[in-house]
């Protein structure tokens, strides 16, 4: 169970990181940019979907067992990690 103000608040910032998502894929699938400074862009892109992600991730385990239901909280977490570029 999540309380209406965290549903609020996480699908805002899984919005977030979804549109982060998509640029990355429109990036990945632009021709016009040469390969060596694609790769850097897509870098670059992975690890700040990466550090957004765990931001969330840590913002749930603060608010597990408050406004978000423990197993809910664990549940989400391990959903995040596999979301995570290595």
């Amino acid at each position: 169970m999540i309380t209406k103000k965290e549903k609020k608040h996480l699908l805002n910032k899984l919005k977030r990181i979804q549109r982060y998502f998509n640029r990355l894929e429109k990036i990945e699938e632009n021709e016009k940019i040469k390969d060596k400074a694609k790769k850097r862009i897509v870098k670059a892109f992975q690890k700040h979907i990466n550090r957004k992600i765990d931001k969330l991730i840590k913002h749930i385990q603060k608010r597990s067992g408050k406004g978000i239901d423990p197993e809910t909280a664990n549940q989400l977490m391990k959903d995040l990690e596999y979301i995570k570029f290595s």
